[in-house]
């Protein structure tokens, strides 16, 4: 098909979808090889002051989330993150996901998902199969205990904790630390 045929909203037993995109739409254009991290970027440069995050009512621009993901990448670098090293994100949807994703990638390393659902076996599993040297995660009892045993285990040489609390608005942040907190690990220092 050439490329002007490309464009157009013409359905073809080939391309059955073509009449779903609007005549202006060319599905052929080429799209430019970049880091996963570019158009992050890009909107960071662009778009500084457009809402980037919601997370339980704290909001953050694009600006604010490239500062935190470059603070997180500088972070992982001292951590000693080099190109390649793999970093276990063991979060929920969350703005620490976003921003460890984010600070990994711009560090240069290799980000491995994992659900923080995992029994310790599926995550002992991922942790040694994937390689992975830092493993990020909560301070939530449902997520951290399993982390910590992957850490005392030498399946890891870093554990990142990032803090609840710590995410949420000010008030939101008391009221969980009153009424929440039993669903918060306790984490010894030097853990």
């Amino acid at each position: 098909m050439d490329r002007a045929h490309a464009a157009t909203s013409v359905e073809t037993p080939e391309y059955p979808w073509l009449k779903s995109y609007p005549p202006f739409a060319d599905w052929a254009e080429p799209v430019p090889v970049l880091p996963a991290y570019a158009g992050f970027l890009n909107a960071v440069k662009n778009y500084p002051d457009n809402l980037c995050l919601e997370f339980l009512g704290n909001w953050w621009t694009y600006a604010e989330v490239g500062h935190m993901a470059a603070r997180a990448a500088r972070g992982f670098q001292k951590l000693g993150l080099k190109k390649g090293t793999r970093v276990a994100l063991m979060l929920p949807n969350s703005h620490y996901y976003v921003v460890s994703y984010m600070g990994v990638l711009l560090a240069g390393g290799t980000v491995v998902n994992v659900n923080p659902l995992y029994a310790e076996r599926e995550l002992e599993h991922l942790v040694h199969d994937s390689g992975a040297e830092i493993l990020v995660t909560m301070d939530l009892k449902s997520m951290f205990p399993k982390a910590r045993k992957m850490l005392g285990a030498g399946h890891l040489k870093h554990l990142v904790i990032c803090g609840m609390s710590d995410a949420l608005p000010w008030g939101t942040s008391v009221l969980f630390s009153i009424f929440k907190r039993s669903t918060v690990a306790k984490i010894e220092t030097g853990a």
